[in-house]
């Protein structure tokens, strides 16, 4: 049975089949264009706090590595890769580091670790480096060169190498006073071997002023 539009003495006619589909589809197109507003508006607002979080970062970065003056201790450790003088390539190790810095960017740095490579091989490693901090963010890079004296160990017998290495590492930034990092330090012991540390590593910062 067919529905009928009977309107009321003095309603307008009945809106015909075209009618009614039009208006469905402009308000569906009204719809859609009111959910994309608000989309765009929620991310305008998203992108301006990233922003905003960014900028405080670069306007106001932590102390534990923004000064010059301030010293830090750092404990780390973790895979230790090495390659000739009979050493096995996989190893674990640890080292400590004593850290001063020399201005905004520079930082004067001496550590000590050992390294045991396979189940008998040992290396002690002791040196000294300058690296480069780039201090804008929470993450702060760093890279530099340094020297190195390292005692290889096996069977009750020790070597004693001059080495030289780089070094490559990024902390992050946890307050003022601590940071947490990671760090790479190629190291080549002169004609001797090589050796590569891995180590995450845990700071704290004190003024010394």
């Amino acid at each position: 049975m067919k529905m009928r539009c009977s309107p009321a003495r003095g309603q307008p006619a009945c809106p015909s089949l075209f009618a009614r589909w039009y208006k469905a589809v402009v308000t569906i197109q009204l719809y859609r264009r009111n959910a994309f507003a608000r989309s765009t508006r929620i991310s305008r607002v998203a992108f301006a706090l990233v922003l905003a979080v960014c900028a405080s970062a670069i306007v106001a970065p932590s102390k534990a590595h923004a000064e010059g003056d301030r010293f830090t201790i750092e404990l780390g450790g973790g895979y230790a890769m090495a390659s000739g003088a009979g050493l096995p390539s996989r190893g674990i190790g640890g080292d400590l580091w004593m850290t001063y810095g020399l201005s905004y960017s520079f930082t004067l740095r001496a550590f000590g670790g050992v390294a045991l490579q396979g189940s008998d091989h040992w290396i002690q490693d002791y040196g000294v480096d300058v690296v480069y901090v780039i201090n804008a963010f929470a993450f702060v890079p760093y890279a530099g060169l340094g020297m190195n004296v390292l005692t290889h160990t096996h069977n009750h017998e020790s070597i004693n190498a001059f080495g030289l290495h780089g070094v490559l590492g990024i902390d992050f930034l946890l307050s003022d006073a601590v940071f947490a990092g990671l760090e790479v330090r190629p190291t080549l012991a002169l004609t001797q071997y090589f050796e590569m540390p891995i180590y995450i590593k845990l700071g704290f910062a004190f003024d010394l002023d």
